[in-house]
């Protein structure tokens, strides 16, 4: 039996699953088939068979352990690729308060599963350092140094009620989603990536619901000075109120929407006329949320806030952004580039069929490709030219109307983002000076031909 489609692979999992042997070709198989059904039926043979114990060696880095300090047990840390982590621990996550969760088709969702997956696709390698880790709580956990210098951990885990995933579950399910619907060229990939265990042993039993409910407390947040910036917030939920879009703002990790609060205070910050000018520029913003909260926060409480200046029209500005992505790909044509061929650090293809449906949230429409937020930043940024600004008597408003000046630019600002991209990756486009100054200066042309340009 060749397996070439899901519904063929569905098919045949419940009986390889019951240990049947069945005339499967998997050779035939697309990779993405393979992993996925090597990996559905090892999930769904631990679940017939009631798997109740746990007893894997994985492959890990220098293993460190000591003793926790006025509390019985130890604690002890590693870091392991993530294509190592054997599936099974998906059946050891009874102790877990919070689920991931998932779309009506199963898909996960959710911000914190979006950023995880965005790491894993686009920049594995910082994983280990993005990412806070996976906790286990173990009967025991031993280490040994291989021949070769190889370091393998030996987990056993014998009780689902006291021993599993008590914390990342949101990162375990997004690593399983990322490794079961990849690409050979994805895995590739992926498989840079590294994760930090948390291995907990010998805790008292009574103190695990407490110590799960006190990790899972504190979720992920980005940076401690989002939680003094709930007024902001406010505020911001108070300007999209009844806009289109307003519900895809997420305002903390956990919560429904598309955008994560942080990336819409980046492009708040990227009008923000006080700190750039025309020869200053946001690029140093790219990638950096834990900065964009910080400076967002100062500027916020600053005596004359340009922030409150911006916010009243940040419904423009999404807007703004949204149209940039619709438009992107029929402006790369013009100019013989096709956008939808052109290669991520993921390696994947922006016009991947994975992209299909993309939602346009802030216009209620929706694409069949990605843009990386690395071309969007430059264009969006360069319509700062387009500010009628003075904070001193908090004025903030448009020289041309932006539907009429989008149209007169995005063929430049795309033009602009293609030849940079010729020349670089797609990570730099972000990060390069040179790009905002050159989509700024686009603006800027257009602006001086129709004399709005007073300086």
């Amino acid at each position: 039996m060749e397996v070439k489609d899901v519904g063929k692979l569905s098919s045949i999992v419940l009986g390889s699953a019951c240990g049947h042997q069945l005339d499967v070709d998997l050779q035939s198989a697309p990779a993405i088939l393979r992993r996925h059904f090597m990996s559905t039926v090892l999930s769904e043979r631990s679940k017939i068979r009631s798997v109740s114990s746990f007893n894997e060696a994985i492959e890990v880095t220098d293993y460190n352990c000591q003793k926790i300090p006025g509390a019985s047990g130890k604690l002890g840390n590693c870091f392991v690729r993530v294509v190592d982590l054997p599936v099974i621990l998906d059946q050891f996550m009874d102790v877990n308060p919070r689920v991931p969760k998932r779309t009506q088709k199963g898909v996960l969702s959710g911000p914190v599963i979006k950023g995880i997956l965005s790491t894993l696709f686009e920049n594995p390698k910082s994983m280990a350092l993005k990412n806070q880790g996976i906790f286990l709580t173990t009967r025991s956990a031993d280490y040994a140094t291989l021949k070769g210098g190889i370091g393998q951990l030996k987990i056993s885990m014998t009780d689902k009620s006291k021993h599993g995933i008590v914390n990342g579950g949101h990162t375990w399910a997004a690593i399983r989603q990322a490794i079961e619907t990849c690409t050979d060229e994805e895995y590739k990939n992926v498989s840079k990536a590294y994760v930090r265990l948390h291995i907990f042993q010998g805790i008292d039993p009574d103190s695990v619901i407490e110590m799960a409910e006190g990790l899972n407390r504190s979720k992920q947040v980005d940076d401690p000075s989002l939680q003094n910036l709930r007024g902001v917030f406010s505020d911001i939920k108070k300007a999209m109120k009844g806009k289109m879009g307003a519900d895809a703002i997420s305002y903390f990790q956990g919560d429904e929407g598309e955008y994560y609060i942080t990336e819409i205070l980046q492009y708040i910050e990227l009008f923000n006329c006080d700190r750039f000018s025309n020869s200053t520029h946001p690029n140093g913003l790219y990638r950096q949320q834990t900065k964009t909260v910080r400076m967002f926060e100062t500027d916020y409480e600053n005596d004359s806030s340009p922030i409150k200046l911006i916010v009243p029209i940040l419904s423009d500005i999404l807007i703004l952004s949204d149209k940039i992505r619709k438009n992107i790909k029929i402006s790369a044509a013009k100019v013989g580039f096709q956008f939808g061929r052109m290669k991520s650090d993921n390696g994947k293809r922006t016009g991947s069929c994975k992209y299909r449906n993309t939602k346009l949230s802030f216009i209620g429409e929706s694409v069949d490709y990605r843009v990386p937020n690395s071309w969007i930043m430059p264009m969006l940024a360069a319509f700062r030219a387009n500010a009628k600004w003075d904070s001193e008597n908090k004025q903030f408003g448009w020289l041309m109307p932006l539907e009429e000046l989008f149209e007169l630019v995005i063929d430049d600002l795309t033009s602009v983002c293609v030849s940079e991209y010729k020349d670089l990756t797609t990570n730099d486009i972000g990060r390069k000076i040179s790009t905002y100054r050159q989509c700024y200066q686009q603006v800027q042309l257009q602006l001086a031909i129709a004399g709005l340009l007073t300086k």
